[in-house]
């Protein structure tokens, strides 16, 4: 029996979609319950707390395990120690008892950390997935039990390169915590998207921008209307149902400094590029540990660099989309092999995970 738990941002699309995946996954190979009131489509039924410890001391009784998943991504983990009320520590350290006791172990999958972390907090894992070399390095110098596994969304089926499409969707987010939620930042970021979004249309290609998450929704709407282009424009829908086929059916290129539109934008044969700041160490260390470090571009940078990147990895797209093709079907089959790994028992997870696949 598998218990996964949800951290509750319905609003971020990133956030459901990594944890739909994993929990996609994990269904195929246990019965899987929700902690929470919600029930997917692959879950055998919602459990609250009590009644999901309730089924975990039962199946060890007769015999069987039981493991617990925390959501994937890293949001809701502590950069530093928390000052918990008495209530809340109290119950924290009753689970964590309550797990060990009846053999229940917690893992984690496909997470990245900041340069701050709180290291008492993940000695309750009995693995941790990092989805980046950087992440790691910092955190196994604290914990024994971090391996590297990608992120979630690669478990989503690579689709054959779109490259002969050539309509371009656009999405971003205007503070990021690498960068401190600096204002500076959104200036940097809104200057580089009109020199890429100028490029495209200069080329004769249309673009769109769509907001991933609803506190997107005013910047991309601004950066639409400021560019004031005749080709470019705001699209009001985005993929709620995470039917990303769908939603870019006529799209060929992406860009953005959004990680979970970058990777199921790759996945549905998108050509990607990834405009970020240079301290953005969540993009930057995926992409550079998997391989996919030259679609990175530098928001920091002048127009005439980035002008020269853009010429630059178009001239190759084809070659280079057939290469992430590739590396996309092997990334999806490490990260199935991890989830089986952690299941079955077997001692070193990340057995299978290569760095920069090949």
């Amino acid at each position: 029996m598998i218990v996964a738990k949800f951290n509750g941002r319905h609003d971020n699309l990133g956030d459901r979609l990594i944890f739909s995946c994993l929990c996609e996954e994990l269904a195929k190979h246990q019965e899987l319950y929700i902690l929470g009131e919600e029930k997917l489509p692959y879950a055998k039924s919602a459990l609250r707390l009590r009644q999901a410890l309730l089924k975990i001391a039962k199946r060890r009784l007769m015999g069987e395990r039981s493991f617990f998943f925390h959501p994937p991504g890293a949001r809701f983990l502590p950069k530093m120690p928390v000052k918990e009320t008495f209530g809340s520590r109290l119950q924290d350290r009753f689970v964590l008892m309550f797990l060990r006791l009846f053999q229940c172990p917690i893992h984690i999958t496909g997470i990245s950390i900041g340069q701050e972390f709180d290291a008492n907090h993940y000695k309750r894992f009995s693995s941790i997935g990092v989805r980046d070399n950087r992440s790691k390095s910092l955190l196994s110098k604290h914990v024994n039990t971090v391996s590297l596994c990608p992120d979630m969304a690669f478990l989503q089926p690579a689709k054959p390169p779109k490259i002969n499409q050539s309509h371009v969707a656009l999405s971003f987010r205007d503070e990021t915590p690498d960068d401190n939620y600096s204002s500076a930042y959104k200036d940097i970021l809104a200057k580089a998207i009109k020199v890429v979004t100028e490029y495209f249309v200069a080329e004769g290609t249309s673009a769109s921008f769509f907001s991933n998450v609803d506190e997107d929704g005013p910047f991309n709407r601004q950066l639409a209307g400021d560019l004031e282009l005749e080709n470019v424009s705001y699209r009001t829908d985005r993929p709620d149902d995470l039917d990303y086929a769908r939603f870019f059916l006529n799209d060929g290129i992406a860009v953005s400094n959004r990680l979970h539109v970058l990777l199921p934008a790759m996945s549905e044969g998108l050509f990607p590029i990834a405009l970020v700041s240079e301290k953005h160490h969540k993009i930057i260390d995926l992409f550079t540990t998997f391989g996919f470090d030259r679609h990175l571009i530098y928001a920091e940078q002048e127009a005439e660099v980035i002008e020269r990147q853009l010429r630059n990895l178009l001239a190759d797209r084809e070659q280079i989309q057939e290469q992430n093709y590739k590396k996309l079907i092997g990334l999806r089959s490490q990260t199935q092999t991890y989830i089986e790994n952690i299941l079955t028992n077997l001692k070193k997870p990340e057995a299978c995970i290569q760095s920069r696949p090949t």
